[in-house]
């Protein structure tokens, strides 16, 4: 079991069982058992998508929530970024132990794997952001495309019957 704090200091556990895993797959048609499965596959869709990563960690966190009748939404409320980060390290681990202690580690393995690959995609990104040249390259991208622009529009006005050009 892994676990994590909200933005409310409250205390949440991550852990799943069969019985967790079937909530998962009842709510939110997510079978954590076949994370390589789907299209994209359901471990990049959690990866990338903290919308449905968040709601997959309420459902493992939902008996917990319910003992404390803390809705859905009370629980998006207190998913601050932090927390959200820490849930999803927490889930993330807590996925991979589940593989390791299934005897499937290849599973566990794509599930690290994944891990690494954000932290990586985000490091590259951050790096990228902050090189000089990313304005210069945006700057020409937007002047041709507003050079394209213009041209089409002037194309589009030229072509419409009854309408004349303004002349400069």
């Amino acid at each position: 079991m892994q676990g994590f704090k909200d933005s409310k200091d409250r205390s949440w556990t991550v852990s799943l069982t069969f019985n967790d895993l079937k909530r998962v797959k009842a709510l939110l048609e997510f079978d954590l058992t076949q994370p390589s499965v789907g299209d994209p596959p359901l471990l990049v869709t959690l990866s990338t998508d903290l919308i449905a990563l968040c709601d997959c960690i309420y459902v493992l966190c939902k008996p917990q929530a319910d003992q404390l009748q803390i809705s859905d939404e009370d629980f998006g409320k207190a998913m601050g970024a932090d927390a959200m980060y820490a849930a999803s390290q927490a889930f993330f681990q807590e996925w991979a132990d589940f593989f390791h202690k299934s005897h499937r580690s290849h599973e566990a393995k794509a599930v690290e794997r994944q891990r690494l690959i954000i932290a990586r995609a985000v490091e590259v990104a951050a790096k990228n952001l902050d090189d000089p040249k990313l304005m210069e390259i945006v700057e020409a991208h937007l002047a041709r495309m507003s050079g394209e622009m213009f041209t089409t529009l002037q194309a589009k006005l030229a072509s419409t019957p009854g309408h004349s050009p303004a002349r400069s």
